[in-house]
């Protein structure tokens, strides 16, 4: 699974969307979590769970991705979630190779 990550940029995601999360509830959480919690959010359980929030099928085809990629420029493109309103996980090309840089923090709620 490693190869197929960017791990520093889906640090950067996740961080960013938990202090969004925590700004819109009026805690500022500083510098956001700690490398080592970013790594514990990166899981194949947590992309399954930002997939679940696609209509993309387990093992999906190229066919079945298509309709669904939000193309951001050359580079960059996204997995819109099932109502087609945001990404759901967003993907980059660097090196010749397509990596997930991002994907939507699902299951988590502010207190």
């Amino acid at each position: 699974m490693e190869v197929v990550l960017d791990r520093p940029a889906l640090r950067t995601d996740l961080r960013d969307q938990l202090a969004a999360l925590g700004r819109s509830n009026g805690i500022d959480v500083g510098g956001g979590p700690s490398e080592f919690a970013m790594d514990r959010m990166i899981t194949a359980q947590a992309i399954r769970r930002a997939q679940a929030h696609t209509t993309l099928p387990p093992a999906p085809t190229a066919a079945q991705v298509a309709p669904l990629l939000k193309v951001k420029d050359k580079d960059h493109v996204c997995v819109q979630d099932a109502a087609g309103a945001a990404c759901a996980l967003s993907f980059a090309r660097g090196r010749g190779t397509w990596r997930l840089t991002g994907m939507a923090a699902t299951g988590v709620k502010a207190p």
